[in-house]
């Protein structure tokens, strides 16, 4: 696993494997949920499983290989972090699948204020858009007032 400090946080990346058969299943599971919502969202440039109620991809047996990694790579990377993991339970609360429209599909700024740790596995990615993967970081701005 490697790590990296972006802004005041620490990203672990770590490129997974599937088997050809599960990485089939989560591919073909992606592209029914797109089948069905882009065409009630068509004018979105994503569609996003938090939305469309979901977003519980976790407990979905499609996803179980995926899951065990998370676990095993999030497990890691606290111990890379200095944590005890006897002293956390770690578990997922919600999982989704993000769709981007064919053409300007993107996945808009946003925040994960309610989350510890975030994940993101790209079951599939056009190339020339991959290479345009941004993550920002919020600014505060703070107004001092002259009395």
């Amino acid at each position: 696993m490697q790590t990296e400090t972006w802004f005041p946080t620490t990203i672990c990346y770590e490129d997974l494997e599937p088997s050809k058969e599960v990485y089939n299943n989560m591919l073909q599971y992606c592209k029914d949920f797109s089948d069905t919502y882009h065409k009630k969202c068509e004018k979105n440039p994503s569609i996003t499983g938090d939305v469309c109620g979901d977003y519980k991809l976790h407990k979905n047996s499609i996803f179980y290989w995926l899951n065990e990694q998370v676990s095993l790579n999030v497990r890691e990377y606290m111990n890379v972090m200095g944590a005890d993991n006897s002293k956390f339970n770690i578990y997922a609360q919600k999982s989704w699948v993000v769709s981007c429209g064919s053409e300007n599909g993107r996945v808009l700024k946003h925040t994960h204020n309610n989350s510890n740790i975030s994940i993101v596995y790209y079951v599939s990615l056009i190339i020339n858009i991959a290479q345009n993967v941004l993550f920002l970081r919020s600014f505060y701005i703070f107004y001092i007032h002259r009395l």
